[in-house]
């Protein structure tokens, strides 16, 4: 049995559910476009700390665990760490005081100043850190961070001169399909009838004559063409 305010719609159920689909996709679209530039930030900021940690690693590697004498007032001793193989202070610093005390010769109290000195250390060393990067031998975590640092850029630059037409576009886009979202379902629009079903039908119309707009159809493969850009891999080359 036919509803008879079918006969009065504009658009038919098929095509307000084909309505709905394509303003949800432009919504995801812009949605990851806007959202590029901070989700590269946080990107860049943590391929960094990976980076500084990898070089702050082969730091203390080079470091003998001797140095911990320096900040623990030579109160502790070493020679039973060192003729088990614990040499560095970067192996110290990745112990647990109950690793070191399973050591011959290592008590609770040595074992846990020595971790504790070569945390504080590796702490200290860290948040002095005068990061450069290393174009000589180019260690992987540095050419992970040049990549993320252009993809960053290249976010910032691609998104900026859209971002005022995309985020007006994107408020549009919610509210239009907050309102017309019952569209998407046969079996809730039986039910749907009176001034709540012309509100919906209304909403998805707004939505396809948005969507059809010269300017947002123009908008919308800017934002397509920008979303390509994005998830382009970056070079590496310093």
């Amino acid at each position: 049995m036919t509803n008879k305010s079918d006969d009065r719609e504009a658009l038919s159920l098929p095509r307000a559910r084909e309505v709905l689909e394509e303003a949800r996709r432009m919504q995801s679209d812009a949605t990851f476009v806007l959202d590029a530039p901070d989700q590269r930030r946080r990107a860049a900021r943590e391929a960094f700390e990976k980076a500084r940690e990898a070089v702050v690693q082969r730091q203390l590697a080079a470091l003998p665990i001797g140095r911990l004498r320096e900040t623990t007032m030579g109160g502790v001793r070493l020679g039973a760490l060192e003729r088990a193989g614990i040499t560095t202070v970067a192996q110290a610093a990745a112990a647990s005081p109950s690793r070191l005390q399973s050591v011959p010769g290592v008590g609770p109290h040595t074992a846990t100043q020595v971790v504790a000195a070569a945390r504080q250390l590796k702490t200290a060393m860290t948040e002095s850190l005068q990061f450069r990067f290393d174009v000589q031998e180019r260690p992987p975590e540095q050419a992970g961070l040049l990549q993320a640092l252009r993809a960053c850029e290249t976010a910032e630059s691609t998104v900026a001169p859209l971002r005022p037409d995309l985020e007006q576009l994107t408020s549009a886009l919610d509210d239009l399909l907050k309102r017309g979202s019952r569209a998407s379902s046969r079996f809730k629009m039986f039910f749907t009838r009176g001034g709540r079903r012309t509100e919906v039908m209304s909403a998805v119309t707004k939505l396809e004559v948005l969507s059809q707009s010269k300017d947002v159809k123009s908008l919308d493969k800017r934002t397509r063409y920008a979303a390509q850009a994005i998830q382009q891999r970056p070079s590496s080359d310093p």
